[in-house]
């Protein structure tokens, strides 16, 4: 769980909600709400690590992040229109014990602490500003 260039994490069960609502043809303002979490991949520092669901290690990163959205389609009529989307939220995560049990959709624990990138012990964990944005995606009717 340190920097990209060392994560064994494994993703579990993730969902997404989103309630949206029609402004215009052109415009849609949505809800939405992301939860799940993530494993450590493997129990001990070095070991292999890849889409393995054979180990339950102890610990689990949990995710949450509510956004709201905005929605443009510049050609709403058309069989196949660019749709260009914008969100704003927040991010969520703890690391937290949970034994080496099966935890389900939605694991419970304390959360824990250990070290930064500099040393320092810390409680794992942050909520940070987030913001979505897709150049062009494409709407098939």
């Amino acid at each position: 769980m340190q920097e990209g260039a060392w994560d064994h994490a494994a993703a579990d069960q993730f969902g997404r909600v989103r309630l949206s609502r029609g402004l215009s043809r052109h415009w849609t303002v949505g809800a939405a709400w992301l939860f799940g979490h993530t494993r450590t991949g493997v129990v001990e520092r070095g070991a292999a690590a890849g889409w393995s669901f054979a180990s339950e290690p102890p610990y689990r990163t949990l995710i949450s992040q509510p956004m709201l959205e905005l929605e443009h389609r510049p050609t709403p009529g058309a069989r196949v229109s660019p749709l260009l989307t914008a969100g704003l939220g927040v991010t969520s995560w703890r690391v937290i014990r949970t034994g080496s049990e099966d935890v389900g959709w939605f694991p419970e624990g304390e959360t824990i602490s250990g070290y930064d990138l500099d040393g320092n012990l810390v409680e794992l964990s942050a909520t940070r500003p987030t913001r979505s944005r897709s150049d062009w995606a494409w709407m098939s009717w």
